[in-house]
């Protein structure tokens, strides 16, 4: 059966450590979850647009809504899989290859998206969502699929399963991706529904200071203009209210930049990540101040810490004239090539 479209199930789910089990659906009775559980759907690894840009995030999960009648139960092997959205992202760069004619130059030309704030006015589903009628137990782990073309925030939360009887959790949060200055973890709670009070478990951002890397006491004044940084440029962005482009470039300069010292280090248990983070702190202090009480965000800023960064991946270093790191923004840069 089906109500509005959502498939309605009449069964008792028992999933297995080797099992899996996702979708979105009314269950008239309860789960029990040894494996893996994604209210949503996984989709493949090469997922690319238009799909991947349903999504307000690019992790993998297309998120949905799962709603028990019975119990959700998870053991110590069950993992429970979720998105998560930044406060602000940007979607993938593009690049169009075009010829006029035969013998003229192929015009490259390279897309790059603006950061902005999801759509919350649209009726997206933006995270995924367990409804339980009954109790739930949850152990084992929850995931976190993020989006590394994204700005998250400390304290961001998102409720990923109520449930209008008791609540347990032991869960454990782990990501899809590592970061040494984003993690995310499980915080219990309650909120009002109008049927009344239910019971909550939230996937919380716990970011780490970008001081934590720090060697010296100017890295670490360094580290902690960046903190700041992360939450203004967030609000700015999100309330699009630029009194220049000059001011917006710069915010979305800044933007680019913490994303990419978020995500593009490695593991974050690594030294040489941790070591390659300190540097870009030291770089990144204005010559002749101890104590950073302001910082560039103009394009050479952003082309100094793009080359700490790409030499990081093993990559070879842009070239600043190709006008990607910064330069405008939902312009289409051309290069010619032959």
């Amino acid at each position: 059966h089906s109500s509005y479209g959502v498939p309605i199930v009449r069964a008792d789910f028992t999933v297995g450590a080797d099992g899996k089990l996702e979708g979105s659906f009314i269950n008239e009775g309860s789960i029990n979850n040894s494996g893996m559980f994604v209210p949503g759907y996984m989709l493949p690894g090469n997922a690319s647009s238009p799909l991947g840009n349903l999504l307000d995030n690019g992790n993998l999960v297309l998120p949905g809504e799962v709603e028990l009648q019975g119990d959700f139960t998870q053991t110590s092997t069950g993992t429970t899989a979720t998105n998560f959205v930044p406060s602000i992202f940007q979607y993938p760069r593009s690049i169009d290859q075009t010829q006029t004619d035969l013998f003229d130059p192929v015009q490259t030309s390279l897309y790059v998206p603006t950061f902005h704030a999801p759509d919350t006015a649209s009726n997206i589903v933006q995270h995924s969502m367990v409804v339980v009628d009954g109790s739930a137990d949850v152990a084992g782990t929850v995931k976190v699929y993020v989006n590394p073309n994204g700005l998250y925030t400390d304290g961001q939360s998102e409720t990923l399963l109520t449930s209008a009887g008791t609540l347990t959790n032991t869960a454990t949060a782990t990501q899809s991706q590592p970061s040494l200055f984003v993690g995310f973890g499980l915080e219990t709670g309650t909120a009002s529904t109008n049927s009344g009070t239910v019971n909550t478990l939230n996937v919380v951002v716990k970011r780490n200071s970008y001081a934590s890397v720090a060697t010296n006491s100017t890295e670490v004044a360094a580290g902690h203009a960046l903190d700041a940084a992360v939450v203004s440029v967030s609000n700015a962005i999100k309330a699009n209210k630029f009194s220049s482009v000059a001011s917006f470039n710069q915010a979305q300069d800044m933007a680019q930049f913490l994303s990419d010292l978020d995500w593009n280090l490695g593991d974050e248990t690594s030294s040489s990540a941790k070591a390659k983070a300190a540097s870009i702190l030291q770089d990144v202090t204005p010559s002749g101040y101890a104590n950073l009480a302001a910082i560039d965000t103009g394009a050479g800023f952003r082309n100094q810490i793009m080359r700490h960064l790409t030499e990081q991946r093993g990559a070879t270093v842009p070239d600043p004239s190709f006008g990607v790191w910064g330069q405008g923004y939902e312009v289409s840069q051309n290069i010619n090539s032959h």
